[in-house]
């Protein structure tokens, strides 16, 4: 329990850091592989890749909502990260922002939070913050057989539900995600 919370504190901090410019100013390298680009700072490194808007979909009650009509900012991205403070089994982490709406986090509805990769689902546990709505995996162990499943995976959709119930399917592209999780950990080390 300790280490999930840890865990949290340490993905929630670094993200609020990134949103803030903390992290982004100290930037030192950065690259593009494929759909994902990386980036490394002197605390953590980290994958990013935008959603695939042409293959996301939304819907209200039941019916389908035009993307335009939700209102998501700059978001959703789709993270992995490595972070160098970390026992090893933490080091590599993977999160969702998914842009300015808030999410749902109570009730059946956090259920419904998920990546499929392939067909395989994982659960995932969404958290709102200042800077924006965010979900995580629920542990080192799913992070790593989540990892393990995108470097297989052609793409990522992930399932979200604001808290005014608009339920999200977000598309990402993995190609080119396992040559920057290479990357981020050579660079991290």
């Amino acid at each position: 329990m300790y280490l999930r919370e840890c865990r949290s504190f340490f993905a929630i901090t670094f993200f609020l850091l990134l949103a803030t410019n903390v992290v982004a100013s100290e930037t030192q390298n950065s690259g593009v592989s494929g759909d994902w680009s990386y980036f490394i700072s002197s605390d953590a490194c980290w994958a990013a890749s935008a959603r695939l808007p042409e293959q996301s979909k939304h819907s209200r009650n039941g019916k389908s909502v035009e993307d335009s009509s939700v209102n998501r900012g700059k978001g959703p991205v789709l993270y992995v990260s490595y972070f160098k403070n970390l026992p090893q089994e933490t080091k590599l982490q993977v999160s969702f922002w998914g842009g300015n709406f808030e999410f749902e986090t109570e009730g059946k509805k956090v259920d419904e939070f998920e990546i499929n990769i392939k067909g395989t689902v994982f659960k995932l546990k969404p958290h709102n913050s200042a800077d924006g709505a965010y979900a995580f995996s629920l542990g080192s162990d799913a992070d790593s057989k989540i990892i393990s499943s995108m470097k297989a995976g052609a793409d990522a959709a992930i399932k979200s539900v604001s808290k005014r119930g608009t339920v999200s399917v977000d598309v990402f592209s993995l190609m080119g995600l396992t040559k920057a999780i290479d990357e981020i950990q050579k660079a991290c080390k």
